[in-house]
């Protein structure tokens, strides 16, 4: 069984945050370009990455199966694909 089958919450914690800062007649304009969270468990260790940015995310779990199908299970159960 895989430790993220054994996890009961999960959580995400800001890393790091990437801002444009631009001037436009004089006035200050930022916005946020893409935003890096680690996702952390209930013992607070460190399980994966999450990075969200513009239009899109993209998540990364380190060690939370056992092999490429139950990688595969995972990924389905967590976007509720049913094949």
């Amino acid at each position: 069984m895989s430790n993220l089958n054994k996890t009961a919450m999960m959580k995400i914690v800001k890393i790091k945050e990437n801002v444009t800062r631009s001037f436009a007649g004089g006035e200050e304009i930022e916005s946020i370009d893409n935003v890096n969270y680690e996702i952390r468990d209930d013992n607070d260790v460190r399980m994966g990455e999450f990075n969200a940015y513009g239009g899109g995310y993209s998540i990364s779990m380190n060690g939370t199966s056992t092999s490429i199908e139950e990688s595969i299970r995972q990924v389905k159960r967590l976007f509720n694909i049913n094949e």
